[in-house]
């Protein structure tokens, strides 16, 4: 919220025409955060797919809910509630 506000006053002090330049300087900011995101992710994910660390479990998802190791017994009314 804050940078829309920064955003807003940008507007009102230099006007339209020369706010383009602030625009592209702040859109090149968002892409370097991004790719610095991605760079982050790109590492955590590569290690898990070696099996270096292990994933963290949802238990929502359809795969955790695939690969889910029952460890005790279930009665069958308790099926209904889950």
């Amino acid at each position: 919220m804050k940078a829309l506000e920064h955003m807003n006053y940008i507007r009102e002090e230099l006007g339209e025409d020369e706010l383009s330049e602030a625009e592209q300087f702040e859109e090149s900011l968002k892409k370097l955060e991004a790719s610095d995101q991605v760079k982050e992710k790109i590492q955590l994910f590569d290690a898990i797919k070696q099996g270096i660390i292990q994933p963290d479990r949802c238990e929502h998802c359809d795969y955790c809910k695939s690969t889910k190791v029952l460890t005790n017994i279930i009665k069958s009314g308790e099926l209904l509630y889950d």
